[in-house]
């Protein structure tokens, strides 16, 4: 019986405490590629863009189908849908105005994004729930993944529209579930209004399904495919209806966005159609290099491992090629576009480096997974207490940040300041006095104050017009009206 009880407490332990241990591992990678730049201020362009829209509809300024970004500039926002908004606005009715308010958003979106892809691993790799971690590790170590979810981006919120549209679809086809289809269609939709077209793919999922995986015959996929179409179709026009502002919001948004894109006329990053396929590749060398690491160190050892289910992992990666191909249509390519794709690649790959992985752990005794855990938890307090020292000092723009906030402690919110010509094309400034002060830029002289950078040359004459402000600034100047 000793024998028995010290054979179970060797073998079978690892096995049941790894699901555990691999959660703490990957609790620590999530939180050191996001926590430490989150809670330190200055964002990329984009983010605070975004976060300056939806602190100004949280505050009443704007509509959610006309949100505002400054009184001079978009003061109706169309250049993109408006779900962002109006779920980051919720935050910021809830949280404030801080800084914080829009990294707590992003983070909020990071967790939906992981969770819709557990939800996916565990519908189809029932004998594997225990590693579901492993997905979200491959995914939150990816860098495109975590710049974007520490950059406030819209991809994240699209990310875990779509994932939960691909989860309920699939489930719902495989259960014959009609009120699954209709939630996943209903987050179709929802993918639809936070960047447009490119969150439709998962209307291709029934098809999918069944071309891989072949749970049914090709007459219920074709009519669970049309039952999703219909759906989906359903909730945009009794939205319409309810809702006139969503067919001028998205018409605007088509010809301010999508039209351009396609015609090529828009911001055009490369010219090369093939150019996001180079880039898909370079952000899937994290987890592609350990599954040939693995793969290589289990033939060197002549081991056999439990067959991988290879319909399901090319279920994923069509999946993801159906999120990034179409890219391609446009030379209006970005990397963070991937965004989207990428969970459903990097849920194909880890269907076939679990069997391996599985090998190794198999090998653990109880004292090394006991070790494991205590480094593991050491490593998330050791995280945790680090980014918490980084609280409040900034990852970027310092002296820019520090100047504007001294600006909107004598400017008052919603005012319009004069500024140069060059400044009034420095998005980092606009973006920042609206975010921080709720403040508007505009090249006419005829406002109560003026600003400007440091080196810019103005009129010799500008004296007669304005006074500088000793605000002790670094990066601008301020001048108030005579």
């Amino acid at each position: 019986m000793h024998y028995l009880y010290t054979l179970i407490n060797t073998e079978l332990m690892p096995e049941k405490n790894i699901f555990k241990i691999g959660w703490i591992f990957t609790a620590v990678v999530f939180s050191a590629v996001l926590i430490p730049i989150l809670v330190q201020e200055g964002m990329f362009l984009d983010g605070i863009t975004y976060a300056a829209i939806s602190k100004n509809l949280a505050n009443g300024y704007g509509s959610f189908w006309f949100p505002q970004y400054t009184l001079t500039h978009f003061s109706k926002f169309h250049e993109h849908p408006p779900l962002v908004f109006g779920l980051q606005a919720l935050f910021f009715k809830l949280l404030g105005n801080g800084f914080l308010t829009e990294r707590i958003f992003t983070l909020f979106t990071a967790f939906l994004t992981a969770m819709g892809i557990v939800l996916n691993w565990n519908l189809l790799n029932a004998t594997n729930k225990n590693y579901s971690w492993v997905s979200i590790l491959l995914w939150i170590a990816t860098p495109l993944i975590f710049w974007s979810y520490q950059s406030n981006m819209l991809e994240n919120t699209l990310a875990f529209c779509c994932l939960f549209s691909v989860y309920f679809i699939a489930k719902g086809s495989l259960k014959n579930n009609f009120f699954y289809l209709f939630i996943g269609s209903l987050f179709i939709f929802l993918a639809l209004i936070t960047k447009g077209p490119v969150g439709l793919f998962p209307l291709a999922i029934v098809g999918i399904l069944w071309l891989t995986l072949q749970p049914f015959s090709i007459v219920k996929a074709i009519i669970h495919s049309l039952i999703v179409i219909l759906f989906s179709g359903l909730i945009f026009y009794i939205t319409s209806i309810l809702q006139p502002g969503l067919i001028e919001n998205l018409t605007q948004y088509y010809n301010a966005q999508v039209l351009p894109s396609l015609n090529n006329t828009r911001e055009t990053t490369t010219g090369n159609h093939f150019a996001i396929l180079g880039r898909l590749m370079l952000e899937l060398i994290i987890p592609t290099s350990i599954l040939l690491i693995l793969f290589i160190i289990k033939k060197v050892k002549k081991q056999t491992t439990e067959i991988t289910p290879k319909a399901t992992a090319l279920f994923f990666i069509l999946i993801g090629l159906s999120a990034s191909l179409p890219l391609m249509i446009t030379l209006k390519q970005r990397g963070y576009y991937l965004v989207t794709a990428l969970p459903y690649f990097i849920l194909g790959i880890s269907v076939f480096i679990v069997p391996y992985l599985k090998f190794f752990i198999e090998k653990l005794t109880q004292k090394q997974t006991k070790r494991l855990k205590h480094i593991g938890s050491i490593l998330l307090v050791a995280t945790l207490v680090f980014s918490f020292s980084q609280y409040g000092k900034f990852s970027r723009d310092s002296d820019k940040l520090s100047d504007i906030y001294k600006i909107s402690s004598i400017v008052n919110e919603g005012s319009i300041i004069s500024c140069s010509p060059e400044l009034y094309t420095e998005w980092g400034t606009m973006a920042y006095l609206s975010r921080i002060g709720g403040i508007s830029i505009t090249p006419n002289l005829e406002n109560e104050y003026l600003i400007v950078l440091k080196s810019t040359k103005l009129p010799a004459n500008i004296n007669e017009f304005y006074r500088p402000l000793d605000l002790s600034l670094t990066t601008y100047q301020l001048y108030k009206k005579q």
